[in-house]
């Protein structure tokens, strides 16, 4: 997994690639995380739910 950072604006940008990785509850409050799938699958959970994301798939 690779993060990013803007200087600029406020989002985080994230790289994933084959991960199954769960975090707790949290939120990001004034900013914004935007993640893409570059390879492989990523499982995300959340709210007590998983999502199986593919190649090409982003996350908002």
């Amino acid at each position: 997994m690779r993060y990013y950072q803007c200087d600029t604006y406020p989002i985080d940008f994230v790289l994933s690639e084959n991960i199954e990785k769960c975090f707790a509850a949290h939120n990001h409050v004034g900013h914004y995380v935007i993640s893409v799938v570059v390879q492989g699958m990523v499982t995300v959970c959340l709210q007590g739910r998983e999502l199986a994301c593919h190649s090409g798939d982003g996350i908002l």
